[in-house]
């Protein structure tokens, strides 16, 4: 078994809120049932073209009277009274302290609808022109609704893989992870309670009877990882998208990974394990090519051991993963974390890039055939 901790190194921020339907609510939802005798609760999963189709005259209510709002001018009191997640946030603020320029960023987890659109942009405004923080999202989440139970589910699953890849990289950048959960809706929020006890170092809601700010710490999470050991190789195939057979062990439980007609893929909380156990997984050891096409040499084998850092380990393994994707794709995947290219007039073949941005080592590469052979990691020539 194994303890997940967490350190941070400054006091830079990476909030997540969970974005609800509070907001549009007491910004208008008064008005709406009196004009047309309807709740807004009734069109709480329509997209933007489909209000516009299917109720033409609520739709054109709702544009001509969102058309001027602003929360700019709002008292944070107003702000507080208005949005659910802006009044934790700044009850969070005033406990802990109002973000430094450039040292705090946002996700806005808003739902695939009308409300969920405005309710981003809004909130994105007052954000980054009041708070002066830097808003990562500019659109909701792509099929995040309770209309069809298919496409919530396979949002949430995009939540999984881009969220925890996102919170991953904020983490080893020294950011705080904080997610906040007094807004948004049950069958989100659920989800990424689970993803915070995973992820964050705290959670935060208001506790409404008292309209006081409930701090959650993260609690320790124990996992046995024995599951990921045995079938490293068949998860990293399932995330890259070679999993070349649709039985899964019986050991693994159903939780981690389901059959879908001719591919095995990751459940949404499989997704969320997998990501962490992979941090963990990548810095102890070197993760197998995978395929034929890229082979070891001991030169390079030697060398991946000589690392006492289990960062450079972890990204090393990384880029190998989106080396395996580069070659699988034609050439036509080459992520920030591989960066492969062909040298001319050179002792090697091709070099990439294994570490972040700073580091000026490569990683040296020469071909027989078809078949790439990683040769050496070794400074810029």
């Amino acid at each position: 078994m194994i303890t997940l901790e967490f350190t941070n190194v400054n006091n830079r921020r990476y909030i997540l809120s969970s974005c609800g339907a509070s907001l549009i609510s007491n910004l208008l939802g008064r008005e709406l049932e009196e004009k047309f005798g309807k709740k807004l609760s009734d069109f709480s999963n329509y997209r933007r073209e489909d209000l516009r189709e299917k109720h033409y005259e609520i739709f054109q209510f709702l544009e001509e009277y969102l058309k001027g709002v602003s929360l700019m001018d709002k008292s944070e009191d107003e702000l507080r009274r208005l949005s659910a997640e802006l009044n934790s946030l700044i009850l969070y603020y005033r406990r802990n302290g109002y973000p430094e320029r450039g040292k705090e960023v946002h996700a806005l987890l808003a739902t695939d609808t009308y409300f969920g659109e405005i309710a981003l942009k809004l909130l994105r405004e007052i954000l980054e022109n009041r708070f002066g923080v830097s808003v990562l999202t500019d659109r909701p989440v792509p099929g995040l609704q309770t209309a069809s139970l298919d496409d919530f589910q396979l949002a949430l699953s995009d939540i999984a893989e881009k969220y925890s890849r996102e919170i991953i990289y904020y983490r080893e950048e020294g950011y705080r992870i904080i997610f906040n959960l007094t807004g948004g809706f049950k069958s989100v929020n659920n989800f990424l309670q689970v993803m915070a006890s995973l992820y964050a170092d705290e959670s935060i809601y208001v506790f409404e009877r008292t309209n006081e700010l409930l701090t959650i710490p993260r609690l320790p999470i124990e996992m046995d990882r024995k599951i990921f050991e045995k079938h490293l190789d068949l998860f990293r195939r399932v995330e890259l998208g070679i999993a070349g057979t649709t039985e899964i062990p019986d050991e693994i439980p159903e939780s981690l990974l389901f059959s879908e007609r001719t591919e095995v893929m990751l459940t949404p909380y499989g997704e969320l394990l997998w990501q962490k156990m992979k941090m963990e997984l990548y810095g102890n050891r070197l993760i197998s090519p995978l395929i034929d096409r890229i082979r070891y040499s001991e030169s390079f084998k030697r060398r991946f051991e000589k690392f006492d850092s289990d960062d450079e380990r972890r990204q090393i393994n990384r880029s190998i993963d989106a080396l395996i994707r580069f070659v699988l794709t034609g050439g036509r995947e080459n992520p920030r974390s591989c960066r492969f290219h062909t040298l001319t007039n050179h002792r090697y073949y091709a070099e990439c890039y294994p570490f972040q941005e700073n580091d000026s080592r490569r990683l040296y590469i020469n071909r027989q055939g078809k078949t790439l052979i990683l040769e050496k990691i070794d400074d810029h020539l």
